[in-house]
């Protein structure tokens, strides 16, 4: 078991890694499950909580607004005079970053994730944050 933790450890570390390398902007990131369980992540304290409950609320209720009009949400941007926030839908997770970033640019990289979250259980924030100085 712990063989396997690790490399979907290695996997995730992979795709965040160049990401948080390229990304000077980047504050933080979060995986949360559908159902607002968090995953992984490196934002401290109560905001992760408060967080990742309105990323499945904002998430879910996109997807239903969608489904009206038989579309799928790729990703949602949430602009403030700050700071955005960029929610991605992976399937059955949703991946956040804080910053203040573009969402094209780092798209395709975060939709890569979508293959490896999926079992996830096993990681926790610092397993992941051990190697990425986001």
């Amino acid at each position: 078991m712990k063989a396997t933790e690790n490399r979907k450890v290695n996997e995730i570390n992979e795709i965040l890694l160049p990401l948080s390398k390229n990304l000077k902007n980047v504050e933080g990131f979060v995986i949360v499950s559908k159902d607002s369980l968090v995953k992984v992540g490196n934002i401290d304290g109560e905001d992760l909580e408060i967080i990742s409950r309105h990323m499945a609320v904002v998430m879910g209720s996109s997807e239903m607004l969608y489904k009206r009009f038989n579309d799928e949400v790729e990703y949602i941007e949430i602009k403030g005079k700050k700071h955005k926030i960029i929610l991605y839908n992976l399937d059955d997770f949703i991946f956040a970053v804080v910053g203040n970033i573009k969402a094209d640019e780092i798209k395709d990289k975060v939709m890569e994730l979508k293959f490896k979250v999926n079992n996830i259980d096993g990681l926790t924030a610092e397993n992941i944050i051990e190697e990425i100085a986001l």
